[in-house]
């Protein structure tokens, strides 16, 4: 079950930015080509779609503080994935 959630959870800014990219001009307007984006897409999703959501009026501070809330997230994913690669557990 948790798994199952776990794997939602990580799925879930692709198919916002996906949808964005389909639907609106969000993702053009925050950025220039299209190399940058799909990075984010496969690399760092949720500070992609945070970036998309934020970026047009510029940044703020508290946008700020959103965005390295969302790096951070992503960053833990890498994390936590390398370290139950070490560990040896398949759960």
């Amino acid at each position: 079950m948790c798994c199952w959630l776990l794997i939602g959870f990580a799925f879930a800014p692709r198919v916002a930015l996906f949808l964005m990219w389909l639907f609106n001009d969000r993702v053009s307007g925050a950025f220039d080509g299209v190399l940058l984006p799909l990075a984010g897409f496969f690399l760092m999703p949720w500070t992609t779609l945070i970036y998309v959501l934020v970026s047009p009026g510029g940044l703020n501070i508290y946008e700020t503080v959103f965005l390295i809330i969302a790096a951070g997230a992503d960053i833990g994913v890498w994390g936590g994935g390398a370290r139950k690669r070490r560990s040896g557990h398949s759960r």
